[in-house]
């Protein structure tokens, strides 16, 4: 794997919503290139396109013209089952409000990505325990989202977002729900992931959190008007690795899931089959 390659392209990207003259241009000709292992802010006022563009990322939305490309893979005609099996094996998702499911454990919800890969239940089980323990949540398998609390909800959907590997971990203010010392936890994880070496992009409005990255990018009125390195906070505490267990090895990188041996009509399909 070449450390300095790029896993993430845009070029020329533009998203319309509407029609007639409702229609809106949302993202504006977004050229934008994202290393491997690096650890990006996208920062920039409400309605900025901001979460356009990371639904676009996310292969969670497609652009009405231009070329993106994630890890090698130009996403551009791909059926709605390729762009599940890209989501699947590329990207976690983490969100503001945690988007857990009220009606599964803690356990269960971790382990959910990994039905629609083909990993055995098993196997699914037994990684999510790993994550979970990881991440300081051993005694919590069997709890509910409601019998967790903000921080632990948070660190529940990062376990979940590294079920299939998460290369790309996707984090839509992150911290936007939390208190200060849970932010800090969860900045402190997103960090030691980065180190591990996932990319990380996340949204933010809060310059304290986007001084994390190592590079920030700006969007104003839908347009890309700055992509630079970050000043970091000469006062941010240092919160990296705080979380975790210091004996116990890294999980992180997931085993490749056993993939089905036909090409079937569920988004677990070989790249392969959904491509052709």
């Amino acid at each position: 794997m070449k450390a300095m390659e790029n896993i993430i392209e845009l070029h020329k990207v533009n998203k319309f919503f509407g029609e007639g003259e409702s229609r809106i241009h949302v993202l504006k000709d977004i050229d934008l290139e994202i290393k491997r292992g690096d650890f990006v802010a996208v920062i920039g006022q409400s309605g900025s396109g901001k979460t356009t563009l990371m639904n676009t990322i996310g292969c969670l939305d497609v652009p009405t013209s231009g070329a993106y490309k994630v890890d090698g893979i130009e996403t551009g005609g791909l059926s709605a089952n390729a762009l599940a099996w890209v989501r699947g094996r590329k990207l976690g998702f983490v969100f503001q409000r945690y988007n857990l499911l009220a009606s599964l454990t803690t356990l269960d919800n971790v382990a959910l990505p990994a039905v629609y890969t083909g990993l055995s239940h098993l196997a699914r089980v037994e990684r999510a325990k790993e994550l979970l323990t990881r991440l300081g949540l051993e005694d919590k398998f069997k709890n509910f989202p409601w019998q967790l609390s903000g921080g632990q909800q948070q660190r529940a959907s990062i376990a979940r977002a590294l079920m299939n590997g998460g290369d790309i971990i996707l984090a839509d203010e992150p911290t936007g729900a939390l208190d200060s010392k849970s932010g800090e936890m969860v900045m402190g994880i997103l960090e030691s992931l980065h180190g591990d070496g996932h990319t990380i992009i996340l949204v933010t409005h809060d310059p304290g959190i986007a001084a994390y990255a190592h590079r920030v990018i700006e969007l104003k009125d839908g347009l890309v008007i700055s992509a630079s390195g970050a000043t970091r906070l000469s006062a941010r505490p240092n919160t990296k690795a705080r979380w975790m267990k210091a004996s116990t090895p890294s999980p992180f990188i997931a085993t490749s899931s056993p993939k089905p041996s036909k090409c079937r009509s569920r988004p677990s399909w070989p790249i392969s089959c959904v491509l052709s």
